[in-house]
């Protein structure tokens, strides 16, 4: 068994075929046995992402629809969601003040880090 922690670009693949979506689907599925790790922050990044495609023409209301079903089926069922907390922000913050990375980045970087600890 394996464990990720995927962000948003990389989850969205699973949802939307794009270039790598092919091999991202290959081990992202938990029935391989993997453990998928998300911020609890990726369901406000997706839900944005897919409604931006949506804005665009990208995607009819029904296949965004399908998409996000599909997406919020997976987060409370197959995905493991490093949660949003006072102690992970203060520590996302200090990332931001030692190193230049966006806001949201930080967050990210922070919970991935989390999610590695908490396999070793």
């Amino acid at each position: 068994m394996s464990a990720y922690f995927v962000d948003t670009s990389a989850l969205a693949k699973r949802y939307i075929r794009e270039m790598g979506s092919t091999w991202t689907r290959s081990w992202l599925h938990v029935s391989g046995g993997n453990q998928i790790f998300v911020s609890e922050l990726i369901r406000v990044e997706m839900f944005s992402l897919l409604h931006r495609y949506k804005r665009m023409n990208l995607f009819s209301n029904a296949s965004i629809g399908r998409m996000q079903n599909a997406f919020l089926n997976h987060f409370q069922s197959e995905y493991s969601v490093i949660a949003l907390n006072e102690a992970l922000i203060t520590e996302a913050a200090d990332l931001a003040a030692k190193h230049p990375l966006r806001a949201l980045d930080s967050i990210q970087l922070t919970c991935g880090l989390v999610a590695a600890h908490s396999v070793n």
